[in-house]
């Protein structure tokens, strides 16, 4: 995986590297939708 999309909870910043991690809703949707597809 190249990058890590995630709310602003600490515990992503401690533990992800700072060039894959990015904070925000901007591409949780689609994520959202493929495992929403996977579990129906």
């Amino acid at each position: 995986m190249r990058r890590y999309y995630t709310d602003d909870w600490g515990a992503y910043e401690r533990h992800l590297n700072p060039e894959q991690h990015r904070v925000g809703k901007r591409n949780t949707q689609k994520i959202e939708r493929k495992n929403l597809n996977f579990r129906t």
